[in-house]
């Protein structure tokens, strides 16, 4: 199974935007017990946006079983 996760990117003019932000801890408990759960039966991708990294395409994203999104 293949899984991607993503932050929300960066939104300064957000009423929620508090300047720096740390990856999400949630995000980091749903990869550790995805890979507890299925070991090596499962391959995780994360894309943190937040911090500037580029959005797949949409050709992409059809490779996957599953997109969680973070915002």
């Amino acid at each position: 199974m293949k899984v991607l996760l993503m932050t929300s990117p960066k939104n300064e003019n957000s009423y929620f935007y508090m300047g720096e932000k740390a990856i999400p801890i949630g995000i980091g408990y749903i990869i550790g017990s995805l890979r507890n759960k299925f070991g090596s039966d499962i391959e995780i991708k994360f894309i943190d946006l937040y911090n500037g990294e580029s959005f797949p395409s949409i050709e992409n994203l059809i490779l996957y079983d599953f997109i969680g999104l973070y915002v």
